[in-house]
């Protein structure tokens, strides 16, 4: 009984294993989409007039404990960023922004941003 016990938790155990390979292609990945989210500018109502409209996107981030609202900002903005990437837009306005304390059982605060995105000539 304790053997086969044993067996179904080693199993379970190295299962969820990760190779190295597969570390270093999410490493690799994630720096792509960073560097496709660096190349999202935040643009001004003027500039947006110029570039036309995609879509609206969102994103989420929990509040940080260490680093307070200023991170959880960052975190959110660049998860904007990189959603606004994957859509092929280049520029960014931010429509609205939320504060909250999440749904379902969950008290984090957390901050959403909306953000409008567009495909802009020559930024």
């Amino acid at each position: 009984m304790i053997r086969a016990f044993l067996a179904l938790a080693a199993t379970i155990i190295l299962g969820g294993c990760v190779t190295a390979e597969q570390l270093a292609e999410k490493k690799a990945q994630s720096a792509q989409a960073d560097a496709q989210a660096n190349a999202v500018k935040l643009i001004s109502p003027e500039q947006a007039q110029k570039c036309k409209y995609i879509n609206q996107v969102s994103a989420i981030a929990g509040l940080s404990f260490f680093g307070g609202m200023q991170e959880t900002e960052k975190t959110a903005m660049q998860r904007l960023k990189v959603e606004a990437a994957k859509q092929g837009a280049n520029g960014l306005r931010i429509a609205d922004r939320m504060l909250d304390k999440g749904r379902g059982g969950s008290d984090q605060t957390r901050l959403t941003l909306y953000g409008d995105i567009y495909k802009c000539p020559k930024m």
